[in-house]
């Protein structure tokens, strides 16, 4: 994949055309670089400075 959006899950690098993504979206592009990811996983939107961390549902958009 290439694409002028980025994000990252542990070492791996996955990138994107869409600025947002759901949860789903998000489970599928790392299954799609990473074999061994468990797409029953939740995923976690880290918080910046002070704010809270965040689970991301399978059907939320960020």
């Amino acid at each position: 994949m290439s694409g002028k959006y980025e994000f990252r899950y542990g070492d791996t690098k996955v990138d994107s055309d869409l600025e947002f993504m759901t949860g789903a979206q998000i489970k599928a592009a790392i299954k799609s670089l990473v074999p061994a990811f468990d797409p029953s996983q939740d995923l976690v939107l880290e918080g910046r400075g002070n704010d809270a961390d965040q689970v991301i549902t399978d059907d939320q958009s960020v």
